[in-house]
C-alpha cells in the first residue's frame, strides 16, 4: 500500500492566455497568440455554450463538418486571423447587442489538456471602434485684409 494511494493530482486553474476575440458586425477576429496557443492550426470548430455565454474554439480536420478555415503555418502566420462567415457573425449578433460603431474583445482562457480555448462573452469590453480619417490637406491661411484697404476714403 502506498502512502499516496487515494491521491489524485489536483488540477491547476487555466491562466489567462495571449489570446484576444474581437467581434463587430462584419467580422470575428482573433489575434496571432490564438494561433500560437492552438500550435497554428490549419481549420478549427467554433463551440456555443447558451446557459454560460462562452464561446470555445478548437483544432479539427479539414473534413469536420465544423470546420473553418483558421491559420497557416507558423513561419507564414504573421496577421490576426480574420473570419467572415455570415452564420458566425449572425450568432455573434444575437449573443452581444452591437450598433455600427461597436466592437466587443474578450480574452481567452486556454485549456492545454484539451487543446481549446473559451472566451466568457459576459466578459466582453465594449468599445467604440476608431474610424481612421482621412487628413485634410491644410488650406494656405488667408490673410485679414489690412486696415488699408478696409478703410474707404
Amino acid at each position: 500500500m502506498s502512502v499516496l494511494e487515494g491521491f489524485e493530482v489536483m488540477g491547476l486553474a487555466p491562466a489567462k492566455g495571449k489570446s484576444v476575440l474581437t467581434v463587430s458586425r462584419t467580422n470575428i477576429k482573433f489575434n496571432k497568440a490564438t494561433a500560437a496557443e492552438l500550435n497554428y492550426p490549419p481549420f478549427v470548430k467554433l463551440l456555443l455554450n447558451v446557459k454560460t455565454n462562452q464561446v470555445a474554439i478548437q483544432p479539427c480536420g479539414e473534413k469536420d463538418p465544423s470546420a473553418v478555415k483558421f491559420s497557416e503555418e507558423e513561419s507564414k502566420q504573421t496577421y490576426a486571423i480574420v473570419i467572415k462567415i455570415p452564420a458566425l457573425l449572425v450568432e455573434f449578433r444575437r449573443l452581444l447587442s452591437f450598433e455600427d460603431d461597436v466592437l466587443y474583445t474578450i480574452k481567452g482562457t486556454m485549456y492545454p489538456d484539451e487543446n481549446v480555448i473559451i472566451y466568457d462573452l459576459n466578459d466582453a469590453n465594449r468599445e467604440e471602434k476608431k474610424r481612421r480619417s482621412r487628413k485634410k490637406k491644410e488650406e494656405p491661411e488667408t490673410q485679414a485684409p489690412s486696415e488699408e484697404s478696409s478703410v474707404q476714403k
